[in-house]
């Protein structure tokens, strides 16, 4: 190993097995002091135990937010610092034969888990890392997983076909591909087929998915435009325009701002803006 993470601090949520355990390995291995949490108590102190002094763990329910901010402040507490959050832990739901007899007790567990705690871990840590920086710290969500998968904001419009598929597929190209400059979410390193390109910052995330302009191959080689005619409406007068190069964000500006120039968007033959007939 290369040392990477020597002297740094991580805490680490589901740790205690499956890919929390490995994540705290690798931390380990690359010199990180890692604080390991999980409800599961004998498998947290086993593998604190293996992995040494630099592994200390504090078992926790992360569905009890009070839970995770005790992770953060042991970090801080016992290594002097916090400098990686991994909100691992996650749980699937039970499935019901039937909606109306579901209590929603496991509903709200799995939200609890999987996104309270997410939020609690993140706003914890972020809190500490600020005043351990001198400055704010910047979230930046990649949804992708660099092994070619990843997913993003997809929209779908209703227009009429009267007008020419071609007209507005090649007309609004260009568009499509510079509205990533200012509508992109952003994210950190490279996927593997860029693996030649300099890596840090890219200012949209699902721009290296993409080579074809129009396709129904979705999975593969995905298209900017997915031309799978399903218009969930009268077949005969209006067909779907599918597109699925967005990035998924909650950044209100950007969405505004992608929608409001997409209906200004002119044809390149210089026809009225195609998008001014789509319907959202």
């Amino acid at each position: 190993m290369s040392g990477e993470l020597t002297g740094k601090v991580a805490v680490v949520t589901g740790g205690a097995s499956g890919l929390g355990e490995g994540l705290a390995r690798r931390f380990a291995a690359e010199g990180a002091k890692v604080v390991i949490g999980d409800v599961d108590r004998d498998g947290g102190k086993a593998l604190a135990a293996e992995l040494g002094a630099d592994a200390l763990f504090v078992e926790s329910d992360v569905a009890d937010f009070d839970q995770v901010a005790k992770l953060v402040s042991t970090a801080v507490e016992h290594y002097g610092g916090l400098h990686v959050m991994i909100n691992n832990a996650g749980v699937s739901g039970t499935m019901h034969r039937r909606f109306m007899d579901d209590d929603l007790a496991d509903f709200h567990k799995v939200m609890a888990i999987n996104v309270g705690a997410v939020m609690a871990g993140t706003r914890d840590a972020a809190r500490h890392m600020s005043e351990q920086i001198g400055s704010t710290v910047r979230l930046y969500k990649n949804n992708t997983d660099f092994l070619g998968h990843s997913y993003g904001c997809h929209e779908n419009y209703l227009l009429p076909r009267s007008l020419p598929w071609e007209n507005l597929a090649n007309g609004i190209q260009a568009y499509l591909v510079t509205r990533q400059i200012f509508a992109g979410a952003g994210k950190f390193a490279i996927e593997a087929e860029d693996k030649f390109v300099s890596p840090g910052f890219q200012i949209a995330q699902r721009s290296d998915f993409f080579s074809e302009l129009q396709s129904v191959d979705t999975m593969q080689r995905r298209p900017i435009i997915n031309t799978r005619d399903e218009p969930h409406a009268n077949a005969q007068r209006f067909r779907r325009f599918h597109v699925i190069i967005g990035d998924a964000n909650m950044s209100p500006f950007a969405t505004r701002s992608a929608l409001v120039t997409k209906r200004t968007s002119s044809a390149s033959d210089g026809t009225p803006a195609a998008t001014q007939n789509l319907r959202h």
